[in-house]
């Protein structure tokens, strides 16, 4: 049973898992006023007392991402204001999170900006769902866990697919696509992948992989635009696939991504819950493994 030194708070861009997220940990959630000023500036206020209280903030960075980074922060200094003992970040989706290196001279890497600050402010441990570079972590000051949702990923894919054929779209993708094809008995096979830095033009092939007659499963991170994800569906119809099904951690499905995606033969998009709900998305919940995760940074019995 959770202690009474605990608490949860839910930024507004957590509202969707948040209910749920409460159910799990056992904990009911600090109410939170947050409005805007006329001006456009951010006001949040909480309400309750975390004196001496570690507190589990739950916060998605999704679009706008700059406006819920800034939320995230500000609500990390209530909390400091507040005497709050320890600050247990819970960020489902990490904005930022592929501008991992400097790619080209004079950029900057994003994603050490981000939890350098995050750790500045007070967060003493994060939980993320599948970052897209785990050793991106090591920014961050705290203790800090990735949380691959191969259960719940796993289970959603044998619930919608029969006889999958899980795929990876390149080698940043093997390592959880090829996790799921080992857990529900699946074979597997990776794509190769080349992005020009500068023009973002991305080329995929799929030689020497047998998908005729196959329900192909593509297993990647994030859909973005879509553009990348729908080219290798079409090489995958092309190449014989009599189904394509994308299976993402993190769907921001920008601009006309679901457009694209069913252009090239789609058959269905699954996607975690680390983002907020669009049309034409079947969700699986990752609560149970970040809860897991979270329970394990408070230093608490799974």
């Amino acid at each position: 049973m959770i202690e009474l030194d605990l608490a949860l708070l839910c930024g507004t861009m957590s509202q969707w898992f948040c209910e749920g997220l409460s159910r799990e940990l056992k904990i009911e959630p600090l109410k939170l006023e947050s409005r805007k000023f006329p001006d456009g500036e951010s006001y949040v206020r909480l309400d309750g007392d975390v004196g001496g209280k570690d507190v589990i903030l739950a916060q998605s960075l999704s679009p706008p991402q700059n406006d819920s980074i800034w939320e995230l922060i500000l609500l990390m200094e209530a909390l400091g204001e507040a005497r709050a003992r320890r600050i247990i970040l819970y960020i489902p989706y990490m904005a930022y999170s592929r501008q991992d290196k400097a790619f080209l001279q004079g950029e900057p890497i994003s994603i050490k900006a981000l939890l350098q600050i995050l750790s500045f402010m007070g967060g003493s441990s994060l939980v993320t769902i599948d970052l897209h570079k785990e050793h991106s972590l090591m920014f961050f000051r705290g203790k800090a866990y990735n949380v691959l949702p191969i259960e719940s990923l796993s289970e959603k894919i044998l619930e919608k697919v029969r006889d999958p054929l899980i795929i990876a779209p390149d080698a940043g993708a093997m390592q959880r696509a090829s996790a799921i094809a080992k857990r529900i008995g699946a074979p597997f096979a990776q794509l190769s992948k080349r992005r020009d830095l500068r023009t973002g033009e991305v080329k995929i092939q799929a030689e020497g992989i047998d998908v005729g007659g196959r329900r192909a499963v593509i297993v990647d991170d994030i859909i973005s635009t879509g553009g990348t994800v729908a080219k290798a569906a079409s090489i995958l119809r092309e190449a014989g696939a009599v189904e394509v099904y994308v299976a993402v951690s993190h769907a921001l499905m920008a601009q006309n991504a679901m457009d694209k995606l069913k252009s090239a033969g789609v058959s269905g998009v699954i996607a975690a819950n680390t983002l907020p709900p669009k049309p034409g998305i079947e969700y699986f919940d990752v609560t149970r493994e970040a809860a897991r995760a979270l329970r394990e940074a408070l230093g608490l019995s799974p």
